[in-house]
Parts: structure tokens; sequence; C-alpha cells
């Protein structure tokens, strides 16, 4: 379902992409609104669900950026390979892209500086959201409590501990 949701989003960029190449806009900038108004919709959340998709969707999901491309370059690549317009726009598969911004999320998540390292932020989200209310019949939910003060070097989390 989020995939059908995704390639819907996309399809209707397409449809402006088309139009801005009608309106005699340069594979440049054309290839610059693919950069920034329709790939970001591919990939929007992608560290959270890309190791989740089926091959059918991966594939579905590299269509558009295929017929983007079409689109994009015309006749220089309507008979040559993808790879070939890959290399001609400097693009990378969205599998690819994918794998690569989970890669470079976690390490980021993993750096001293990150959030998940400073007890402050941690504390000031703690003491927020202690307590949640359910509106409808309302009752008191205990949520879970982080532990900021232990920490080991194989595990750059806080250790959880649910507080009764």
């Amino acid at each position: 379902p989020h995939v059908d949701s995704i390639c819907s989003k996309v399809n209707s960029k397409l449809y402006t992409l088309k139009q801005l190449k009608r309106a005699g806009l340069s594979a440049d900038d054309l290839l610059r609104f693919y950069t920034t108004a329709v790939r970001p919709i591919l990939e929007y959340g992608c560290v959270v669900w890309h190791h989740g998709l089926t091959q059918a969707q991966s594939d579905r999901l590299e269509s558009l950026q295929k017929r983007a491309l079409r689109i994009i370059f015309d006749n220089l690549v309507i008979d040559m390979p993808y790879q070939f317009a890959l290399s001609l726009s400097k693009l990378t598969t969205l599998s690819d892209r994918r794998t690569s911004l989970g890669k470079s999320f976690f390490n980021k998540i993993c750096q001293p500086g990150a959030c998940l390292h400073n007890p402050t932020t941690l504390h000031l989200v703690i003491q927020t959201s202690l307590l949640v209310y359910d509106i409808q019949i309302s009752t008191q939910f205990q949520l879970t409590m982080l532990i900021t003060t232990v920490h080991f070097s194989h595990m750059p989390w806080p250790i959880i501990k649910t507080k009764y």
C-alpha cells in the first residue's frame, strides 16, 4: 500500500515533467526538477521501509525512475540500456541510493554528537512525554523510561527500562 501511494504521487510529478519537457526546458533543467521534486518522493522515509520491500516493489519504484529518464533524455536513451541512462544523468539506481542513505543514516546516529548520546536531549523528550492520556477513555498510561547513564561500547543506544 505504501508503494502504491508513492507511485501515485510520482506519476503526477512525471506528468509535470512531461509538461516541462514540452515547454522546452533543457535536459539539465529537467534532471534538476527530477532530483529536487520527484526523487525525494521516491526516497522519503526509505531508511525505515527499504529492507521490507519485495523485489517486485523495488522494480516498480525503479521503473518510475526509468520512465523519468526516458522523458528527460528522450531519443538519446530510447533503445539504450537503463545503465546508460543512469551514467548519462550521473544518477544511481534507487535501490543503491536507498542502501547508501540507510548506511549514512546509521553511521550518523552512531556518532557521539547524535541525539542518542545526549542525555539532556533525551531527558527533555522523556519529561515532556512521560504520561499519555487516552482522550476517549481517560486512562493514564505509563511510558517506557530511558536510562541514559549506562552505555556499552558495543551498544550506542541507551538501555530501556520500564518504570512502574
